[in-house]
């Protein structure tokens, strides 16, 4: 095998004799190259300076991780025997929900502790350490807030009845919001605003129609990013990205609808995700 390498200004051949055919030598060039070059003992010599083309590595997958929630007084609640390392705040919230589900209606949460941290959304378990040693201990707390409660009662709500008014439209509302050429304000605004938290462009940048209305090209793929949404999930930039549309004295659906009845829903989606961003925000101190 021959390894060439920035380091060195010549070739040198590993684990076999110097190249040489019918008797004759072949010329090392003195020229440095940034290239590393494989090259297996069979390879001809004119092929020596031509890149191996290097497949793609497959992802890892997470390493696996048996994690224990355990209760404050060290009692163990749930065995979650197949978590992962990249598992999310959700994901262990949902394992102990199947054994302990929170009371619908009473603001309540899961709280999880490990050591002096305390997990938040959005954050894998790899980033505390946990799957290091292939088992892991967490403290499983159910909390209250006035906000959580607020969400429940107030926001939950809203954004059920939103996922309900997108769910009755047809494919065709959304391909004829696509045919405009010309965008009234209000339906500009309504589609900008679900790009900028679905697609996540930079913060504040001036989005175009033609750039906005790519988020809606996809139904089938549109409707699950409705309903995956997690507004938990980094709130404060949801509220920061959302915050310009939903301030607009006439960013309301009642006002939306006379652009398009796709509009609407897509209006009263955003107004209800700014507002569980908003309560989530308020609730921030679980955190602490």
């Amino acid at each position: 095998m021959i390894l060439q390498g920035t380091s060195c200004g010549t070739r040198r051949s590993v684990g076999a004799p110097a190249a040489s055919h019918a008797g004759a030598q072949v010329a090392v060039p003195r020229k440095r190259s940034s290239q590393c070059v494989l090259q297996g003992r069979n390879s001809p010599a004119s092929q020596a300076m031509v890149p191996t083309l290097i497949k793609p590595v497959k992802p890892v997958p997470a390493a696996p991780l048996e994690l224990c929630l355990m209760s404050l007084a060290g009692e163990e609640l749930v065995a979650v025997p197949d978590a992962r390392a990249d598992w999310l705040y959700q994901d262990v919230a949902n394992a102990l929900a199947t054994k302990l589900p929170l009371q619908e209606g009473k603001g309540q949460m899961y709280k999880f502790v490990c050591g002096e941290d305390v997990l938040k959304p959005g954050v894998p378990l790899s980033e505390y350490g946990l799957g290091e040693n292939g088992r892991s201990e967490l403290t499983a707390l159910v909390i209250t807030h006035d906000s959580l409660l607020k969400l429940e009662q107030e926001g939950k709500p809203m954004l059920k009845a939103a996922h309900q008014a997108l769910e009755r439209l047809s494919k065709r509302a959304f391909a004829e919001l696509r045919a405009f050429k010309t965008p009234a304000p209000l339906a500009l605004s309504t589609v900008q605003a679900v790009y900028s938290v679905l697609s996540r462009p930079k913060i504040h940048s001036d989005i175009g129609w033609e750039e906005a209305i790519s988020v809606l090209r996809d139904h089938q793929a549109l409707m699950k990013q409705f309903q995956a949404f997690e507004y938990m999930q980094n709130p404060g930039e949801i509220m920061q990205r959302l915050s310009k549309f939903v301030e607009q004295p006439d960013f309301y659906p009642e006002y939306v609808r006379r652009c398009s009845m796709a509009c609407e829903a897509m209006c009263l989606w955003c107004r209800a995700v700014y507002a569980c961003a908003k309560l989530a925000v308020e609730a921030e101190s679980v955190w602490l």
